[in-house]
């Protein structure tokens, strides 16, 4: 059984809230624990955020779509018009003793996701990038 849902979101931080009024109604209808809602709020709203910052200039809606597929596997899809692409399952594993104390900044985010999320994959084609994540719950 597959279930699905999808919107499009306005490239702005203030649409968070639609974001997450979204992902809680799909969360609740797919019977994600409370633990399992907050990675995924955390993760979507991470990859969001980053789209909003670093394709400002881009006018296009931000698509998310929620699927799950058979009993335990939860679908997040981010899909965006990027003029600069970035692979976020490229990125180094970040050493958490190095970024504190050297004070770095940036990264941290990804890092999360890696750690949260069950699977991530990233497709670019055409100026049109889809970031995928995958939760078992």
């Amino acid at each position: 059984m597959t279930m699905n849902s999808k919107m499009n979101f306005s490239r702005k931080t203030d649409e968070l809230e639609n974001v997450f009024q979204f992902l809680q109604q799909k969360e609740n209808e797919y019977g994600c624990s409370d633990r399992q809602k907050m990675e995924i709020d955390l993760c979507v709203e991470e990859v969001f955020m980053n789209m909003v910052r670093h394709n400002s200039s881009m006018d296009n809606k931000i698509e998310i779509s929620v699927d799950k597929k058979g009993e335990n596997k939860i679908i997040i899809c981010l899909i965006d018009h990027e003029e600069n692409p970035f692979d976020i399952t490229k990125t180094d594993d970040l050493d958490l003793e190095d970024y504190v104390e050297k004070k770095k900044s940036g990264g941290l985010g990804i890092h999360l996701i890696k750690q949260l999320m069950d699977e991530i994959s990233f497709e670019h084609q055409r100026g049109i990038s889809k970031i995928t994540m995958v939760k078992y719950i």
